[in-house]
């Protein structure tokens, strides 16, 4: 489930949090579902990156841009690539190339979508989204 930071459930309504929402579900799965590679970069940082095959491809470019499904598009090249410094996520980024045809000539096309992800220990929870996604016997439990 997600939320925002009202506490309001996202809907399968086409705006632009459902769309982040769709496309961190399908990267999860996509991950979950692969093997990596991984590369230690120095640091005690890691780059992990998966090969998409073409369903992996053709699920997270309509994830990162849902306007494509409409398009005839093929797609030929994508990877995802999650970037770990000790034992956090510090960026994901993912990749798919191909062409869009249907035109006289083919035009090259590509999506790209890199997320940041800031730890900075003071993080708060909003008490409305907690209230959206912290079950009641978990909350009250203190886990």
């Amino acid at each position: 489930r997600f939320c925002d930071q009202n506490g309001v459930l996202l809907t399968a309504e086409n705006n632009e949090l459902t769309n982040y929402a769709r496309l961190l579900e399908v990267l999860k799965q996509i991950c979950l579902n692969g093997e990596f590679d991984c590369t230690d970069t120095g640091n005690n940082t890691w780059l992990y990156t998966l090969t998409l095959d073409e369903s992996g491809m053709k699920a997270v470019a309509y994830a990162a841009a849902p306007e494509l499904e409409s398009l005839p598009v093929t797609l030929s090249a994508g990877s995802v690539q999650v970037r770990v410094s000790g034992n956090r996520i510090q960026e994901i980024s993912c990749t798919c190339s191909g062409r869009v045809d249907g035109l006289e000539d083919a035009a090259p096309g590509t999506v790209s979508v890199k997320l940041d992800f800031a730890h900075n220990g003071s993080f708060d929870v909003p008490h409305a989204v907690k209230e959206q996604l912290v079950p009641k016997e978990v909350e009250e439990s203190g886990k």
